[in-house]
């Protein structure tokens, strides 16, 4: 068995058909890569911590958006504010924002916010 002779040596063409085969193998990965990226930020959808009570009458709401690109959190600046008006009126209420914090979407990041607030009584005017 240790006496077969060598295999040829392979043909000009037959290299050239490969490393085509070794680009197309590596577009291939990389939109695979692109589509299970794609498809992570699809399900993942918006997430949100719901309100959550922290100390001293202060709350907790968190989102993050499946916003693709760069930007800023517009939308759901809108619908963490909603929902801390909605849980304050049913207190009889007005939200009081304490902190808001927000990061902008950007590569391989979600948009997000942070809002800490407390209910207290609405202003006069």
């Amino acid at each position: 068995m240790d006496d077969l002779p060598p295999p040829p040596a392979p043909h000009a063409t037959y290299e050239r058909l490969r490393s085509i085969d070794s680009n197309i193998a590596k577009l291939l990965n990389v939109a695979y890569l692109i589509a299970a990226l794609l498809a992570v930020s699809l399900f993942t959808g918006c997430a949100s911590t719901g309100i959550v009570p922290m100390d001293a009458g202060v709350y907790l709401l968190s989102k993050k958006s499946p916003q693709v690109g760069f930007g800023p959190p517009i939308g759901i600046k809108g619908e963490v504010y909603a929902e801390a008006n909605e849980f304050c009126s049913r207190k009889g209420l007005a939200v009081q924002t304490t902190r808001y914090e927000e990061t902008n979407a950007s590569f391989a990041r979600s948009a997000a916010v942070a809002l800490e607030f407390r209910c207290a009584e609405a202003p006069t005017k």
